[in-house]
């Protein structure tokens, strides 16, 4: 029956991963459909037909706007800064709609797949700390004890404090042809 509906998915490898989505009927499959196309957007036919082939756990979902709001929820557990960001949620979701099925298998960030990661991350993410890791490293360099003055030193890079002393003693004659 899903054949019929997904006409470009291979039925085999989705009763495979989720043998459940046998029982499914066309009608609820047809709403998931369309409820995960408009969530995705215009053009994303394939995509929908992609997404339910890779998860087909997708097809026992109630329905796609609760689905989406678990796995935002989800996401905003595993990453609480992503809660400033929710417009990057939805965009992440959108972008990889395999997401409303594969985060759920994550109890924390770091057990996350890297790809998953990062999706997850996002420049910002720690900026203040790292401003405040720069300050100190600065504020630790600024007063160190054993900073050398550039005074003491010539641009050949060695100290002679007598060549010093002598630059300093007054104007030199460069020419002594005389």
């Amino acid at each position: 029956r899903l054949a019929v509906l997904m006409p470009d998915c291979r039925m085999c490898d989705m009763v495979q991963r989720e043998p459940l989505c046998i029982r499914v009927s066309l009608i609820h499959a047809t709403n998931l459909m369309l409820q995960l196309q408009e969530f995705l957007g215009e053009g994303a036919g394939r995509n929908v037909q992609r997404t339910f082939e890779q998860f087909p756990a997708l097809l026992l979902a109630d329905d796609v706007p609760s689905t989406v709001r678990t796995t935002s929820a989800h996401i905003l557990k595993l990453k609480p800064v992503m809660s400033d960001f929710p417009e990057r949620v939805t965009k992440v979701l959108k972008q990889n709609p395999s997401m409303l099925y594969r985060v759920h298998l994550y109890d924390t960030l770091e057990e996350c797949p890297f790809d998953i990661q990062n999706l997850l991350t996002h420049p910002l993410d720690g900026k203040a700390e790292r401003e405040e890791r720069y300050r100190a490293e600065w504020e630790e360099w600024d007063n160190a004890e054993d900073y050398f003055d550039p005074i003491e030193w010539m641009l050949d890079g060695y100290d002679d404090s007598n060549e010093n002393d002598e630059l300093d003693s007054g104007p030199h004659d460069i020419h002594d042809d005389e």
